[in-house]
């Protein structure tokens, strides 16, 4: 009778929970294991010893009084001031992800909080802006106005200046020709006396005249009328 090599007959059943585990992981569904856990304080440095408080929340800060290597259990105090062994598997020195997530979800919606604000702000100073802007540019068209009134004004001041000049020149030339006019007035007059002088002069030299020549006649008629009587 042939005898198995020992190998030959506890390899089939050291493969069969192999194939049972891959069997396994194929139709094994997929799971996380939960982030929180609740460890209990105990009384003592074992699971013997009486529990102290139900289950302390993973990410509690906790005051480590000693360690047991041996045991692998320590010592720590609450925030309450409840003293107590815990497994020192369950201690870090670090907090835990899910605090860290919490801790940095609470900045990351700070810093998208002063974020929202940063963008309030910069759309009021935008705002402020755009109104700066319309005020300046209003501004602006209110200068070139004034601008162009100033200009007209000065246009019309040199024009009231020339204006003035010519009205100097023309109270001048009027003022020449009032004496123009006087002085002709007074020519006028003058030439006026001379004229009725001269027909004075000429009427009494005519009437003169008449006389002297009416006494002739009336002589040479008297002096032929006796020459006829005698």
């Amino acid at each position: 009778m042939n005898q198995r090599h020992p190998i030959t007959v506890f390899l089939p059943l050291m493969m069969a929970p192999l194939i049972a585990l891959l069997a396994g992981i194929s139709n094994a569904e997929q799971v996380y294991v939960r982030d929180t856990v609740y460890v209990p304080l105990r009384s003592g440095q074992s699971i013997k010893h009486g529990i102290l408080h139900q289950g302390i929340r993973s990410g509690t800060a906790l005051e480590k009084l000693d360690t047991n290597e041996d045991t692998g259990y320590s010592l720590v105090r609450t925030e309450s001031g409840l003293e107590g062994w815990m497994l020192s598997q369950y201690l870090v020195s670090t907090p835990i992800a899910a605090d860290l997530l919490d801790e940095t979800s609470e900045k990351l919606n700070t810093l998208d909080n002063n974020y929202q604000q940063a963008l309030a702000k910069i759309d009021q100073q935008l705002r402020a802006f755009e109104t700066k802007a319309e005020q300046l540019i209003t501004l602006e068209a209110a200068h070139a106005e004034v601008k162009q009134d100033l200009q007209r004004i000065t246009e019309l001041s040199a024009g009231v200046i020339r204006i003035n000049q010519q009205n100097k020149a023309l109270k001048t030339e009027r003022s020449e020709l009032n004496q123009e006019i006087n002085d002709l007035y007074n020519r006028n007059s003058d030439l006026e006396n001379t004229t009725y002088q001269s027909w004075f002069l000429g009427g009494a030299c005519t009437v003169l005249i008449s006389l002297l020549v009416g006494f002739w006649v009336a002589r040479k008629v008297y002096l032929t009328n006796n020459n006829r009587w005698d």
